[in-house]
């Protein structure tokens, strides 16, 4: 009996072996190896199971694709820093945007070129916290409407940094420009005395953007002869000050001077903003005897702010105003939120963006360090979609590498990554890119050439390897006669086998361009590359549940814009903007 099995079991053996040989002489050549670096459900450690999928997921990317089909198993993200690309209408709202914003629990502050996006979160975002909605082209409508609230850059301008970095934003990002000969000379000037104007109307009560102009009037005055005239002391409300200004017998930048150093000596500003913005003010007085330099200095910063005046809700908005936002208040609470709408024609408003944006920042930087480890209790999240189009922030290369030890985490959307060159230089658009620590998605449709060129570099390759299988067989007969005959017979038979390997991209340009719509490809540091279906907010029953209609807040302080000195309210702001040149 043991004879058989032992038997049984040899010829067993031989059958496989046999098997094996037979199968790899006929198959046919192949193209794909079957070790590849697309990643299964075994390579991603963040992958969860289930509908309740978000517990402790910092980001939710979509339902996995593992060997062409769509699994249960959602792929999550964690770090500080995504991206997500994908051209209009490739689902990049619903997929991943609106997901996010509804699961996030801190801080938010959110661009959009449309109010749609705070029509479909503000009430999952309202039951944890305020909602406020900027929008200074006056396009909200709907829902949102109810929400909008006002921001004017003299906000944050309290100090003289301040005032200079919201003025490099409102000329730089902006795109302002002279239009003269050698603008940037004219550009550098007029920015200097843009931040010591804004600077000076910030530490006066109930000032506006719309006051500028008269501040610049009396600034350019030329003084009177009287010079042993008694000069009365410097006022403390802005609209004794201009005429106080104006009619100074050593001319307006002497009196402006005068104002800086008063400000000093009466506790209101800081000893060394005064000294700068004093010193602000000499530079341009060391040019005044050349009317044409000083009309071109002054051109500058009428254009810096030339975008705003059409915005009448922000021209006129006083900075003290108890109706505008509090951007302290907004960091300073668990998860307050903030939409600021920026539709497809507000490119005037650029520079205001990214003012508000940095001011914004800022709030959170002052709210981190008054904690005691110097990080938010609660992570905040800024969901910059558009980004390129809203708000092109200079500081976004290092806020990405630094922000995150404060707990501040970002998602920035995009068209492609192509963009990133447009706006920053080389080394910034890169650094964007490598500071991306948590994914970057690239969602079906995309073709731009960064960003197809990036995916292919960083999805890995797989070993193409191809096998060919020759057999040749003959067989001969030879016969020979004479004093003694014979035959003789051959035959022979052979196989040649030939093997040729190459690494080749796992993910081809055209492989992303014809994804199925819901399509994403995913990069993860540390992890292989992926492809994921998304999940739409209004397919997702998790979401669903966050965003029913939640009982109407508190109404925000409703803000009413005060007449300006100059004119009424409602005329047109630009009739004489350009008086002063």
């Amino acid at each position: 009996m043991k004879t058989i099995i032992i038997l049984l079991i040899v010829l067993a053996v031989i059958a496989v072996a046999a098997w094996k040989l037979w199968k790899s002489i006929h198959r046919r050549p192949s193209t794909v190896s079957a070790t590849t670096s697309m990643a299964g459900k075994k390579d991603l450690a963040t992958v969860k199971r289930g509908d309740r999928h978000t517990a402790e997921a910092d980001f939710v990317l979509g339902r996995l694709v593992d060997d062409g089909k769509v699994t249960r198993d959602f792929v999550t993200a964690d770090g500080t820093g995504g991206i997500v690309v994908g051209p209009t209408g490739s689902g990049k709202t619903q997929g991943i945007v609106i997901p996010t914003i509804v699961r996030h629990k801190g801080p938010l502050l959110a661009t959009s070129t449309k109010s749609e996006l705070a029509d479909l979160t503000m009430s999952a975002r309202s039951r944890i916290g305020s909602v406020a909605v900027i929008d200074p082209a006056g396009v909200v409508d709907g829902p949102a409407a109810a929400y909008v609230r006002l921001w004017t850059p003299l906000q944050a301008c309290k100090t003289f940094n301040e005032a200079a970095l919201t003025t490099a934003l409102l000329v730089e990002a902006g795109g302002s420009d002279s239009g003269r000969t050698g603008s940037s000379v004219w550009t550098t000037a007029a920015k200097s005395l843009l931040t010591t104007v804004l600077w000076m109307m910030r530490q006066y009560d109930g000032t506006a953007l719309s006051d500028v102009q008269v501040m610049l009037t009396a600034l350019m005055s030329e003084g009177s002869e009287e010079l042993d005239a008694e000069v009365p002391p410097v006022p403390t409300d802005f609209g004794h000050l201009v005429t106080w200004i104006a009619t100074h017998p050593l001319g307006g930048w002497d009196a402006g001077i005068a104002v800086c150093e008063a400000l000093a000596e009466n506790g209101k500003a800081a000893i060394l903003d005064a000294q700068r913005a004093a010193g602000g003010l000499r530079a341009v007085q060391q040019i005044s005897g050349a009317s044409e330099t000083v009309a071109g200095v002054v051109f500058g910063v009428q254009g810096a702010l030339l975008s705003l005046v059409g915005s009448e809700i922000v021209w006129y908005a006083r900075w003290d105003d108890p109706g505008l936002i509090d951007l302290a208040a907004w960091a300073s609470e668990p998860a307050g939120t903030i939409y600021v709408v920026a539709p497809d024609q507000s490119d005037p408003f650029r520079g205001l963006f990214c003012a508000f944006v940095t001011a914004a920042m800022s709030a959170l930087d002052q709210e981190a360090w008054s904690h005691q480890d110097k990080r938010l209790p609660n992570p905040a999240l800024f969901m910059l979609d558009e980004l390129a189009n809203v708000c092109p922030l200079p500081q976004l290369p290092r806020w990405l590498a630094t922000k995150r030890s404060q707990g501040v985490k970002f998602v920035l959307g995009l068209q492609g990554l192509g963009q990133l060159w447009g706006l920053w230089s080389d080394s910034d658009a890169e650094a964007i890119i490598n500071n991306a620590d948590a994914f970057i998605v690239v969602l079906s449709g995309t073709q731009d050439d960064k960003t197809t060129d990036r995916v292919e570099k960083y999805s890995g390759e797989y070993l193409d390897r191809i096998e060919t299988v020759s057999r040749s067989k003959s067989r001969g007969t030879s016969r020979s006669m004479g004093m003694s005959k014979g035959d003789s017979r051959s035959e022979t038979d052979s196989t040649n086998w030939n093997t040729s390997a190459s690494y080749r991209s796992l993910v081809k340009p055209a492989g992303l361009f014809q994804m199925a719509y819901g399509r994403a490809a995913v990069l993860m540091p540390r992890k292989k590359f992926a492809l994921v279906e998304m999940v739409p907010a209004h397919a997702d029953k998790e979401l669903q549940v966050l965003m029913l209609p939640a009982p109407p807040p508190p109404a925000p302080p409703v803000y009413r814009p005060t007449a300006p000195r100059s004119r009424k309210l409602g005329e047109d702001a630009t009739a004489d903007f350009f008086t002063a040149s």
